[in-house]
């Protein structure tokens, strides 16, 4: 990925379709690796927290004392050690038995409820049942969801050149600003005679980006193919660089063939391709 924004993430569903599944039963038979930086990652996993592998979750641990300056109660602990389980106050002797720091919230409930002119509400406990003797309803069955299964792979601490392994191809990620305050990344990939240069999203070039691009520019190592961003045909723009932005890079660093993408509805694609030809004449 080279970015967390909607444009470039936001078809991470549809992984699925490449997927090989089990006949019958939509099961994904093998994941795809997804490779992004560590910012990135951290806004997939807000945005696609089904796309994750569930984390054991860590015991929830309560001390009495702040537990009571939390919800502002003046409470004794029940007479039990530290750590061990004891009945629901009021309910039968062999009633559903919950924490120390528990059984001293559900105690306060109906004085609390009382003291505001309404009956105690119906409180759920654990072991499946309530305080009112009455049944709690059967869990919903897990229902398997055909969802993408992504490996995820971060790279990248501080926005710096960074050399990846995809399945045995090297690949290098190239840091570029994307606008003036957010940076992203472009790739490099291919042996030195047949390099590809991925950009699609970019106003200007980071320093160590752009110095390894022109020592590829240089002497025996040009550059293959060289993919840019061209949002509109002339002057600048503030998260995108124009045609004119990019020709001039082209010219600089002298690739063998350039395409440019992400062109708005202005840039008519025929017309674009014909003022493309003459300036290279």
């Amino acid at each position: 990925l080279t970015h967390d924004h909607a444009d470039a993430v936001f078809g991470l569903d549809e992984l699925r379709s490449l997927q090989p599944v089990e006949p019958g039963t939509f099961r994904i038979l093998s994941s795809i690796t997804c490779f992004c930086d560590r910012r990135t990652l951290t806004r997939m996993r807000h945005a696609f927290p089904y796309l994750f592998k569930k984390r054991a979750a860590a015991p929830l641990r309560l001390n009495f004392a702040d537990l009571c300056q939390c919800c502002e109660l003046d409470l004794e602990p029940l007479p039990a050690r530290p750590g061990t389980l004891a009945p629901v106050p009021g309910g039968p002797a062999d009633g559903p038995a919950v924490s120390i720091a528990t059984a001293a919230v559900i105690a306060a409930a109906p004085a609390a409820a009382s003291s505001s002119g309404g009956a105690p509400r119906q409180m759920a406990v654990a072991g499946g049942g309530s305080l009112d003797g009455a049944a709690a309803p059967p869990p919903a069955p897990a229902v398997r969801r055909f969802v993408a299964s992504i490996e995820w792979v971060s790279f990248g601490d501080a926005f710096e050149v960074a050399e990846l392994d995809v399945v045995g191809l090297a690949v290098t990620a190239l840091p570029v600003l994307h606008g003036a305050d957010y940076t992203c990344y472009g790739f490099a990939f291919g042996p030195p005679q047949e390099r590809v240069v991925y950009l699609s999203d970019y106003t200007a070039l980071l320093p160590q980006t752009d110095a390894l691009l022109a020592s590829w520019s240089s002497g025996g190592e040009a550059i293959h193919l060289l993919v840019l961003d061209a949002l509109r045909a002339e002057g600048s723009h503030p998260v995108h660089a124009t045609l004119s932005e990019s020709v001039e890079l082209a010219r600089r660093l002298r690739p063998r063939r350039t395409l440019l993408v992400g062109m708005g509805h202005a840039l008519e694609h025929h017309a674009t391709n014909r003022r493309l030809r003459r300036l290279w004449r």
